[in-house]
């Protein structure tokens, strides 16, 4: 089980994960930061609303896998763009700013991939995994971030 801890309060949090591989999606780590206090708080907020947007990704994005659906990778893509795009960054670090805006540009390339392709056929499968790999390390950074600005990541 993984949990999260927070220097500057000690709570433990539970850590929400996913390990899913679907066709041209490469497996997802997602962390969940809550219970913290002082500058920290810019970041749990920010940080929960792009976990609760990457749960719904991966959910609607695994749906349109299942069925073949290239309508639906490329509808779920850009609704996970759209939700980090209207997070609320007032407040947070530059290095968290930056480390968002990350992941934002690799949501927006695999968009970008998918509106190029306008179907399945041309979609090359060794490119997307590599956009989605590049999702998956924005998203990994933005964890490195939060670390460190105080929240420890723990994987039991």
């Amino acid at each position: 089980m993984s949990f999260i801890n927070c220097k500057e309060s000690g709570n433990r949090v539970r850590r929400f994960g996913f390990n899913m591989k679907y066709g041209c999606m490469v497996i997802a780590t997602l962390a969940v930061l809550a219970g913290c206090n002082g500058k920290q708080n810019s970041i749990v907020t920010a940080h929960n609303k792009m976990v609760a947007a990457e749960q719904q990704y991966l959910k609607e994005y695994s749906a349109a896998i299942e069925n073949n659906d290239f309508e639906g990778c490329h509808a779920a893509t850009a609704g996970y763009l759209k939700a980090v795009q209207n997070i609320d960054m007032s407040g947070c670090p530059d290095d968290y700013q930056q480390a968002m805006n990350g992941l934002e540009n690799s949501l927006s390339e695999i968009s970008g991939y998918f509106s190029g392709a306008n179907n399945i056929e041309n979609v090359d499968q060794e490119t997307l995994k590599a956009l989605q790999d590049a999702r998956l390390d924005a998203t990994m950074k933005l964890n490195d971030v939060a670390n460190g600005h105080g929240l420890i990541i723990i994987n039991d």
